[in-house]
Order: C-alpha cells, then structure tokens, then sequence
C-alpha cells in the first residue's frame, strides 16, 4: 500500500545538511517495576522504523535512551539528541506526569519551545503524543490530540501484530513526515538547548500544572 506522504530524496538531503541527525526522539517514562512501558516504547520505535523505509528514508534513525554508550553523560546526550531530532514521541502514561519523572517534562517542555523556535505559525507541531495507558491528562493538556493505543497495548502479548496497531503507527510515521516536510519549506535549522530545571507537569494527583512550561536558555 503507497504512502500518501512520502519523504522526498530533497527533504532527506536536506535534513542531513541541516543537522537534523535523527527523525524522531521517544520520550517515556521508565517503571521502577516491571518493564512493560519500556518495551511498549521499544516496539513503538521498531515498527515507525519500518514505516518510515517504506515511506522512502533510507537509514531512519529514532533515539531512544537505552542506545547511551556506557561512559556518556547521559543529560548532556538527552539534550543534544533532542535538539537535533525531527519531531518527539511522547508515550503518555500516569508515570509521564509524576515528580518521580521529572525528565519527561523537561524533554516536553524542550521540545515544545523547540517547535516554537523552529517553526511557531505552521500546524504540525513536533510532539507527538501517545496514550500507552488510560489516564486523565493535566490541565493544561486535556484538548491535546493523541493517539489512543491504550487499549491496543493491553489487548494481548502481540498487540503490535494487530491492525489497529499498525494502522496506528502509519498515522504516526505521516505525522513525523508532515513535521519534516514543514522544517524544510520554512528553512530551519538545529537550535542547541538546555533543559529547564523542572518540569511543566505537577502531577496528577498534585497541584496543577503551570499554563505555560518554564523558559529554556538558548545555548
């Protein structure tokens, strides 16, 4: 089945020269027990992998935390990998929006002014979000669009075998040309940040997010 967007050898040549080193960035939370989030992210990354080589990118890179080379300083490689990737994957769970997690927010609070640096007045904006379980978002994310996968992720050990999974995941690849597409048309480039001190997020069950994520310094 033909993409009805796909990625133009000019737009890949195009996000090499520019610096953007990776097409995507996953950003989960890890669970303390147990590693089903991490997997569930894990096949999340696989499978846009192959969706985006049948969309035409040749080499498709998506960063993921569990690549850290032993001996890297592990906030200065979160830092760099977000600012040079195409768009963010953010896999929503009760956990993304805990203290106990406070990098989930500081990566969506990068990328979000990342998306308002770049490109502020075009639709497609860079994060992607991804519901993993059921849950009631903050304040001031409730009329966020998402992708719903929290019922796939728990219909079966195989659930990313099913159709609806895959129908899922092809929504997300076009998404994450669209954003590439409009990086290109508007001529950015790669902006160098560093993660505000804390998170956007108070928590579900704490006080109430601020409106706006905390300023980033421009590096």
């Amino acid at each position: 089945m033909p993409y009805p967007l796909s990625m133009t050898e000019e737009v890949r040549k195009w996000l090499k020269s520019k610096g953007f080193h990776n097409h995507c960035f996953i950003s989960y939370p890890r669970a303390r027990y147990g590693k089903s989030s991490t997997e569930f992210a894990e096949r999340v990354r696989e499978n846009i992998l192959e969706e985006l080589e049948q969309a035409g990118v040749t080499e498709p890179i998506i960063y993921i935390d569990k690549t850290i080379a032993p001996g890297v300083e592990w906030p200065q490689d979160l830092q760099d990998n977000l600012s040079c990737s195409v768009s963010m994957i953010a896999i929503l769970s009760e956990l993304y929006f805990t203290v106990d997690h406070p990098w989930c927010g500081r990566e969506w609070a990068a990328m979000e002014t990342l998306g308002k640096l770049r490109h502020p007045n075009l639709p497609a904006k860079p994060i992607i979000p991804v519901l993993y379980r059921e849950i009631r978002l903050p304040d001031n994310l409730e009329k966020l669009e998402y992708v719903d996968l929290s019922r796939i992720s728990i219909s079966g050990r195989r659930y990313y075998s099913t159709k609806e999974f895959r129908k899922s995941i092809r929504e997300i690849t076009q998404q994450i040309i669209q954003i590439a597409t409009n990086l290109h048309q508007a001529g950015c480039s790669v902006i160098p940040i560093e993660f505000p001190p804390g998170s956007p997020f108070g928590g579900l069950h704490g006080s109430n997010p601020p409106p706006q994520p905390p300023p980033l310094r421009i590096a």
